[in-house]
């Protein structure tokens, strides 16, 4: 039997005691270290920056598929935030400039509010409850102490949802970031619950100068359909998987391979480094859904008592192909809707008569390029 010709990063910067510990600790390590910032994270974090510092922006949607990063962005903006501001304000002061949501799915067929508006009271207690004077001296329009009490009692949703806007209010919070949000529409399948929602929406945004930072799926994009008024006031910031038809993209995708293999508590064998369209094709071009499957490659292997990941680990902890077909599809589907829309349409409906011919070549929007499909 041939032996497996296998190797450590020559990055390695997993520290010594973990490469001799034992296997959970070598499991643990690589699922919270393995944390890398790759291009198109990169990219996407600077463009939230821009985004954030445009007074012009109420609203900011960062729609992308499922394991690109956009909980990375968001969660890495978030803290950074928060710990600026905890680091500025007094311990005894009102003030609440960043909170967090995650959007749950709808258990009916009518999307949650009380329960949304209820988990945003919470987060405003329980940061209150952190500042040991705050609750002696909180002389705000909306107490921590009257949050409580509203808390402790029975309310209906519109009660909740006025209590949520007086707290935002009355704590001047500037920044809201809400994860999942596509939740928010997974219920809202008319025009009139659409401009209910987004007219909601509207109304928590004009709360002070606060920003609402939302991701989710391609779905988000359905906000730009239910208001124009909202529309101008929106940025969406794309956060699209690696492409595999740009040779650029595959080199930034294998560069991010190579940073999560410097925290690999295990040799690689040759039959994995030759096989980067096939983790490429593996994770669809996304670095959250490559970093999960070599997690579950690590434990493949370690489970078997070797020091060593193979082809073999990945082959058999790879998603099913039924699996990867959905996120393929979705990615596609959302790359249409991004360009459903040309200036063509606008200038058509603004100026009358046919459309303006398009300079950008015969793609139509939506329509996919040749090759598209095919890693390079």
């Amino acid at each position: 039997m041939a032996k497996i010709k296998a190797a450590f990063s020559p990055e390695c910067a997993v520290p010594e005691s973990i490469l001799a510990s034992d296997s959970q600790s070598k499991k643990n390590y690589f699922k919270t270290e393995g944390i890398i910032t790759h291009s198109r994270l990169t990219e996407v974090s600077e463009a939230l920056d821009l985004a954030l510092a445009s007074d012009a922006n109420q609203i900011i949607l960062i729609p992308g598929a499922t394991g690109v990063g956009k909980s990375m962005v968001h969660h890495r903006k978030y803290e950074k935030l928060e710990a600026h501001y905890a680091a500025t304000l007094e311990e005894n002061c009102p003030e609440m400039p960043v909170l967090y949501s995650e959007v749950r799915s709808p258990r009916s067929k009518k999307f949650e509010w009380g329960a949304f508006a209820r988990s945003i009271l919470i987060q405003c207690v329980d940061i209150g409850m952190t500042r040991r004077n705050l609750m002696l001296s909180d002389s705000s329009r909306f107490p921590i102490k009257e949050m409580q009490k509203v808390l402790a009692r029975k309310n209906s949703e519109q009660e909740l949802m006025s209590a949520m806007e007086e707290a935002i209010e009355s704590r001047q919070v500037r920044y809201l970031f809400v994860d999942e949000a596509h939740h928010f529409l997974l219920s809202c399948r008319d025009e009139y619950l659409m401009n209910l929602y987004m007219e909601t929406l509207k109304s928590i945004s004009n709360k002070g100068e606060l920003k609402l930072v939302m991701d989710g799926n391609y779905e988000l994009l359905r906000f730009l359909e239910g208001s124009g008024q909202l529309a101008r006031r929106t940025k969406v910031i794309n956060f699209s998987p690696y492409c595999a038809s740009s040779s650029g993209d595959i080199e930034a995708f294998e560069e991010a391979f190579l940073s999560l293999f410097a925290f690999y508590p295990a040799k690689l064998s040759d039959g994995v480094m030759g096989r980067l369209e096939d983790l490429f094709v593996g994770s669809c071009g996304c670095v959250g859904i490559l970093k999960q499957w070599m997690e579950r490659a690590l434990n493949s292997a370690l489970n078997d008592n070797r020091d060593y990941v193979s082809w073999k680990d990945f082959e058999s902890e790879r998603l099913e192909p039924m699996a990867l077909k959905r996120i393929a599809k979705d990615i596609r589907a959302g790359g249409a809707l991004i360009n459903s829309v040309s200036m063509d349409e606008v200038w058509s409906i603004l100026m009358g008569g046919p459309e303006k011919e398009s300079k950008s070549g015969s793609t139509k929007p939506g329509e996919r390029k040749p090759g598209r499909d095919k890693v390079t």
